[in-house]
């Protein structure tokens, strides 16, 4: 529950951009923008914010110097991955979770 008054962020982000390249001669030069903890909170979503905030980030990884970016999503998540394949971003492969059992 919302309290008036008190601002809360309704879409946030957040992008790293390694500066010192990827290990490696096939990553010789790449700075890479990894973008974790893109979220909208329920209530505003198809509003296009997630959209902004990467857009935002975005701009954000470029002045950076960034020339590869990379993200997680899981493989459920269909709005998310829709927007990253409008985006540009293209799937590379996937990881596999393992949880203990309860």
């Amino acid at each position: 529950m919302r309290e008036p008054g008190v601002a809360v962020p309704i879409a946030i982000g957040r992008v790293a951009v390694d500066l010192g390249g990827v290990a490696g001669p096939s990553g010789a030069g790449l700075r890479v923008a990894s973008y974790t903890a893109i979220e909208t909170d329920p209530a505003y979503r198809r509003q296009g914010l997630a959209r902004a905030v990467m857009g935002a980030l975005t701009d954000h990884a470029l002045r950076a110097g960034a020339t590869l970016a990379l993200l997680g999503v899981e493989t459920d998540n269909e709005p998310a991955l829709a927007l990253y394949a409008a985006l540009g971003f293209r799937e590379h492969h996937r990881y596999q979770y393992r949880r203990e059992p309860r």
